[in-house]
């Protein structure tokens, strides 16, 4: 009798601990992307891939300075909306680094400086990124480093595309969601589970409106702060603040629903997807709900991945400089040694006078540029890299020429991000 009410005591100790769960799942649903009218208007694109004078000359197209006419036809573009003449978005994609290397388990790869730069229709900056980085080829051919080179470029910017919906009308998303099981003896966790499950199929049928998803916001804070004994509160709180942010998600929201999300990872364990995932939906859905670009290419050539290009003057220390300037659009942290005098990393401005010589400045915190406009820009240190940059209202810095929002304030001779 005593083994029966045991064995008895132990069923109903273990059905209780495992009574109610909190836990994450996936949707696919495929979805009408949401757009602002800049890029619904975007339905072509090209792709251009620029050099340097590192890269080697024999395989540029004569007529365009430029490189693309290297790279191999694949699989993964749609290129029915490639258009070389007029394009609605061009990718300009550059590289400066080692041309291939091995790598131990006998694939080749890039080790160096990629350039990105993705321009409107009337050069407005819609994106831009310099990034010091190792990519295994994908396009590889032995005996032809400039096609491998130009494919994989050409492919790295044709996945940026892909990736924020550029080009795309619809797409289909898995989106992450919270949800509770086994909690039958809690009439508010299943109606928080019904009215999920209504949120998901109106979802999938595109029939979300401002007035539901404000009400819906409003029931999810509902359970925010509630308290169940068989529930650890950051389990609680991940399946709450994960929905909260998917609500923020088709509001267009986007601040607000990385910060629910960022409550919600505190609940994530180590091997957890769905944060990545999570945070990956939304930055999509961010870069084509922009409305306005502030920066554009003033100078469009066929390096401006790697150049700014300005006309004025460069000024350092008593020491003027005038003509038509070029300086770095991103730091270069490849092919560099500070054994050498002319060290590629060096952050420099080249001016091109009227008789043809061409001279440069190798850029200090004394650096100074005076445009042909009138406007004052000058280079700031910030993480041992140096910036163009222009003044703001307040008396800070935002890098010239730039979509990025960051803004650099002085403080005691050092400059750090305004936050």
């Amino acid at each position: 009798m005593r083994k029966i009410t045991l064995l008895l005591l132990l069923t109903v100790i273990g059905s209780t601990s495992y009574a109610q769960k909190a836990d994450t799942n996936k949707k696919k649903v495929k979805i009408t992307i949401p757009k602002s009218d800049f890029f619904k208007n975007i339905k072509t694109y090209n792709i251009i891939i620029q050099g340097d004078d590192s890269w080697n000359a024999t395989y540029i197209d004569k007529n365009t300075q430029t490189y693309e006419n290297n790279v191999v036809k694949n699989s993964i573009e749609d290129y029915s909306k490639k258009d070389v003449a007029n394009p609605d978005v061009r990718v300009l994609m550059g590289y400066r680094g080692a041309t291939y290397k091995k790598a131990d388990n006998g694939t080749y790869l890039l080790d160096g400086d990629f350039k990105y730069l993705i321009l409107g229709k009337n050069n407005e900056i819609i994106y831009e990124k310099g990034a010091n980085a190792k990519m295994y080829s994908g396009t590889y051919v032995n005996g032809k480093p400039y096609q491998s080179l130009a494919s994989d470029l050409n492919n790295i910017g044709y996945k940026y595309l892909a990736d924020n919906n550029i080009l795309a009308t619809e797409k289909e998303f898995s989106f992450n969601y919270g949800l509770f099981e086994k909690a039958e003896e809690f009439p508010e966790l299943m109606e928080f589970n019904t009215k999920t499950d209504d949120f998901l199929n109106k979802i999938a049928s595109n029939s979300l409106d401002q007035s539901y998803l404000t009400d819906l916001e409003k029931f999810y804070l509902g359970y925010v702060g509630k308290e169940y004994k068989k529930l650890k509160p950051k389990d609680y709180n991940k399946v709450i603040y994960l929905n909260l942010s998917l609500t923020q998600l088709f509001l267009f929201n986007f601040d607000k629903a990385l910060e629910y999300l960022e409550t919600a990872k505190q609940g994530a364990g180590m091997m957890s997807m769905w944060p990545d995932e999570a945070t990956a939906n939304i930055t999509s859905l961010m870069a084509v709900n922009q409305k306005s670009f502030s920066a554009k290419v003033a100078n469009p050539t066929f390096d401006s991945a790697y150049y700014i290009y300005l006309n004025g003057s460069v000024s350092q220390n008593g020491k003027t400089l005038t003509g038509k300037m070029k300086t770095d659009r991103f730091s270069n942290l490849s092919e560099g040694s500070i054994m050498q005098s002319n060290n590629p990393t060096q952050a420099k401005v080249w001016v091109y006078k009227d008789n043809a010589e061409v001279d440069f400045v190798v850029v200090d915190d004394k650096t100074t540029i005076t445009t042909d406009k009138g406007l004052e820009l000058k280079f700031i240190k910030y993480n041992n890299v140096f910036i163009l940059v222009e003044k703001t209202v307040d008396s800070c810095y935002k890098k010239y020429e730039s979509s990025s929002h960051e803004i650099y304030c002085e403080k005691d001779g050092k400059f750090d991000l305004k936050k």
